[in-house]
């Protein structure tokens, strides 16, 4: 499952993955359109968590104005 959100200027992308032992994993991925910067960070989540961790960092990211 992927998703992605942008503004004029950032982005912000969330990835779900299963590891090698069958564990969902959350990839997010931000930064900057037109520079260098950003980072990456991957999260152990329980597969009965994944929905309400995807919904809630939509919510922030549209608080935010990502669209």
């Amino acid at each position: 499952m992927h998703r992605r959100w942008e503004t004029e200027t950032r982005y912000y992308e969330t990835i779900v993955n299963t590891d090698l032992w069958g564990e969902c994993v959350l990839v997010t991925v931000w930064g900057g359109k037109s520079s260098r910067l950003g980072g990456c960070r991957t999260v152990a989540i329980g597969e009965e968590n994944v929905i309400k961790r995807l919904t809630h960092i939509q919510d922030e990211r549209r608080t935010h104005g990502y669209v």
